[in-house]
């Protein structure tokens, strides 16, 4: 219809109507335009939303598992610094026996702090990490990112290095009964407990995984530190584009994955 009476109008040449008729061609499709963008921004805003509360969600889970893995390490930085005192005293207590003997057990095993990187990744594979608006997230994402796989190629060059020295104090105890969480099956082992000051190869193994218990711990705090960065980050953006104090939405603890013992 439209056309046809553009047609008519040209024939007649009749360019007042025809100008006009153009006129609202052009103008219906800037209006159709601006409502699929304005469609389009709510659209975009509203999955910004979703994804932030999905981020906020991630580092809030993943922070609660890793309490469990700071008390962890907490006990095994404690047996760590008998094994040293011993080493440096040449004595064992033997109120201090029980100590030593988990110490030994467990030295060089340390907890890592692991990077729950799930909806960050699927940003990235699906465009939308440029619907996270704010800059400044979208480049401590990246940097913190960063910061964790600098840290795992230290980790797992440190480990290396006490699997190696692990290998060579096991030579000098057998592990009679591993230890239960029950406390009347304790951890028993079999060992001479003079070598291990009395041999100075073996005490500086020794001193050397406490050491690296100490330096992997200290990255482990240094991690958490910058996953809490993160989750405030988010959560104070949550704020200032939305308004009012906002939730982590639909968080579920069952959602949370359980803390596994690392090495």
């Amino acid at each position: 219809m439209l056309l046809r009476r553009l047609a008519k109008h040209v024939r007649n040449q009749d360019w007042v109507l025809v100008c006009i008729e153009v006129l609202i061609v052009v103008v219906g499709i800037f209006i159709a335009l601006q409502v699929e963008g304005w469609n389009q921004q709510r659209e975009n805003i509203a999955l910004e939303r979703q994804y932030l509360a999905r981020l906020q969600n991630d580092f809030e889970c993943l922070l609660e598992t890793e309490e469990s893995g700071l008390r962890w390490n907490d006990v095994r930085l404690a047996h760590g610094r008998l094994l040293r005192e011993v080493i440096d005293n040449g004595h064992l207590p033997e109120d201090a026996r029980r100590s030593f003997e988990y110490g030994l057990y467990f030295l060089g095993v340390v907890n890592r702090a692991r990077l729950s990187w799930g909806t960050v990744e699927e940003l990235r594979a699906t465009g939308n990490i440029q619907l996270i608006r704010d800059w400044s997230l979208r480049q401590h994402l990246t940097d913190v990112e960063n910061e964790f796989k600098w840290n795992e190629r230290y980790e797992d060059e440190a480990a290396e290095m006490a699997l190696h020295y692990r290998e060579e104090l096991n030579k000098h105890y057998r592990v009679v009964a591993t230890p239960e969480p029950s406390p009347d099956k304790p951890l028993v082992i079999d060992y001479d407990e003079s070598v291990f000051w009395s041999n100075s190869v073996l005490a500086n193994m020794i001193l050397r995984l406490v050491e690296h218990q100490e330096r992997a711990d200290q990255n482990f705090r240094k991690n958490i530190a910058r996953l809490e960065g993160l989750r405030d980050h988010i959560a104070n953006i949550r704020k200032d584009q939305f308004g009012g104090i906002v939730e982590v939405e639909g968080r579920q603890a069952a959602s949370c994955i359980p803390y596994v013992r690392q090495s």
